[in-house]
C-alpha cells in the first residue's frame, strides 16, 4: 500500500524499533566492521599459535606460561564466538538498520553476546590479577615460590578464575536483566543498573587495584631489596638464584602486557563512567563504545606477540610450528655485553626440556625443570 505521504507500509513497518530511529552512522560502522574483521583474523591466529605450542611442549608449561595460556584461551574464545555474534548484531543495528540476520530480536543471542563480553573482560581481569600474584611470590617471596606457585597450584588458581566468571555472570541471565527488543543489546542496556553498579564495577576496580598494588610492591622490593634477597638465595642454592634473576626478565614482559591492558581499558571506562552521564544521545554513546571496545580488542592481538617476543623458548616453538625454523635444530644468538656467543639447541619433542637444561648449564645459568607437577615442601 502507498500512503498519502508517499511512504509504503513496508517502509513504515521497518521502523518498529526505537534503535532504528537513532542517528545514522552506518558509514563509520562499516569501517569499524572491516577493522573488526582484521582483529578477528589475527586474534584467532596469534592466540591459536600460542595455545598450540604451550599445550604441545611440556617444557613450556611453567607457572607464568600456564596463566598466559589461559589468557590466550579467553581471547581465542572471544574471537571465535563473541566477535561474530557482536558484529552480526552491529550489522543489523547500525548498518542494515533492520532485522536481516535474525540476531537482534532474540533474547538468547543478546545474552550470549553479553556472556562473551563479560568472559573476555572479567576473565582477563582475574587472570591478570593471578599473574600479578604469581610474580609477587616469585620476586617478594622467592623461598616460598616452589611451594605456593607450583604447576598444580597455578592450574587451580586459573580454574578458580574461570569459575568466578561463570558465578558472576550466571545471575545476570536469570534474574538481573531487562532485555527489550526495542533497545540495543549491551551490558549497559540489558543488565540491571544495580548489577552494573554493585557487582561489575566494583569487580573491575578491585581487580585493577589489586593488580596495581601487587606490582607496586614488586617494584619497591626490586628497587630496595633485590640485592639482599639475591644474596640470601645465592647462599642457599645457586640454581634458585639464577631462577630469581630470570624472574625479573619475565617481570618486564608482564609489565609491558599489563601497561597495554590498562591503557586499552581507559577509553572504554571513560565512555561508560563519564560520557554516559552527559547529554550525548544514545546513538553517539553506542558508537563511542563500539570504537573503544575495538581498541580494547587490539590487546588480544598484541598480547601473544609480546609474550613470544620476550620469551625465547616460546618464540622458537612458534617459529618451528609455522615451519620458519629447522625441524630438529635451532640457532640462538645471545648477546652478553661486548661479546656474542652462539649455541645450538635441539628442539624436537622428545628432548626439548633436556636441551633447554643443557644449554642453560653450558651458559652458566643453572637448570630448570618447569614441568613438574609436584609442589615442593622444602623449607629454607
Amino acid at each position: 500500500k502507498i500512503r498519502m505521504d508517499g511512504t509504503t507500509l513496508e517502509h513504515n513497518v521497518s521502523y518498529l524499533y526505537s534503535w532504528q530511529r537513532e542517528v545514522d552512522t552506518r558509514n563509520v560502522h562499516i569501517g569499524l566492521l572491516c577493522w573488526a574483521g582484521v582483529i578477528f583474523v589475527f586474534m584467532i591466529l596469534n592466540n591459536g599459535l600460542l595455545i598450540t605450542v604451550v599445550l604441545k611442549h611440556k617444557y613450556l608449561q611453567t607457572p607464568p606460561n600456564i596463566i598466559v595460556l589461559n589468557i590466550a584461551i579467553v581471547d581465542f574464545i572471544q574471537g571465535l564466538f563473541g566477535m561474530p555474534i557482536r558484529e552480526s548484531m552491529t550489522y543489523e543495528y547500525d548498518i542494515a538498520r533492520g532485522v536481516v540476520l535474525g540476531m537482534v530480536d532474540k533474547k538468547y543471542v543478546c545474552f550470549l553476546r553479553i556472556f562473551f563480553t563479560l568472559l573476555s573482560t572479567g576473565g582477563e581481569l582475574f587472570l591478570f590479577a593471578t599473574l600479578a600474584i604469581e610474580r609477587f611470590v616469585a620476586i617478594v617471596l622467592p623461598f616460598r615460590y616452589d611451594r605456593w606457585m607450583c604447576k598444580r597450584n597455578t592450574i587451580l588458581l586459573s580454574l578458580l578464575c574461570w569459575v568466578l566468571v561463570f558465578v558472576i555472570t550466571a545471575p545476570a541471565f536469570f534474574v538481573w536483566n531487562r532485555w527489550d527488543v526495542n533497545k540495543q543489546c549491551s551490558v549497559q542496556n540489558t543488565l540491571l543498573n544495580v548489577y552494573n553498579s554493585a557487582v561489575l564495577n566494583p569487580i573491575v576496580y578491585a581487580s585493577m587495584a589489586l593488580t596495581a598494588g601487587l606490582y607496586g610492591k614488586i617494584f619497591w622490593v626490586a628497587k630496595m631489596k633485590r640485592s639482599q634477597i639475591l644474596a640470601q638465595i645465592q647462599a642457599v642454592d645457586h640454581a634458585k638464584a639464577v631462577a630469581y634473576k630470570r624472574s625479573y626478565k619475565i617481570l618486564k614482559n608482564v609489565v609491558t602486557i599489563l601497561g597495554l591492558f590498562i591503557l586499552s581499558w581507559i577509553p572504554l571506562l571513560f565512555v561508560r563512567i563519564v560520557l554516559t552521564r552527559t547529554s550525548l544521545d544514545s546513538g553517539t554513546i553506542f558508537l563511542l563504545m563500539s570504537i573503544t571496545y575495538k581498541i580494547l580488542l587490539v590487546k588480544s592481538v598484541v598480547n601473544p606477540i609480546i609474550f613470544c617476543k620476550k620469551d625465547r623458548r616460546l618464540r622458537m616453538a612458534v617459529l618451528k610450528l609455522v615451519r620458519l625454523r629447522q625441524q630438529n635444530e635451532e640457532v640462538y644468538f645471545i648477546s652478553d655485553g661486548s661479546r656474542s656467543t652462539t649455541t645450538r639447541l635441539s628442539l624436537d619433542d622428545n628432548n626439548g626440556a633436556a636441551g633447554v637444561a643443557t644449554r642453560d648449564a653450558r651458559d652458566g645459568r643453572g637448570t630448570e625443570v618447569p614441568n613438574s607437577t609436584e609442589c615442593s615442601v622444602v623449607k629454607f
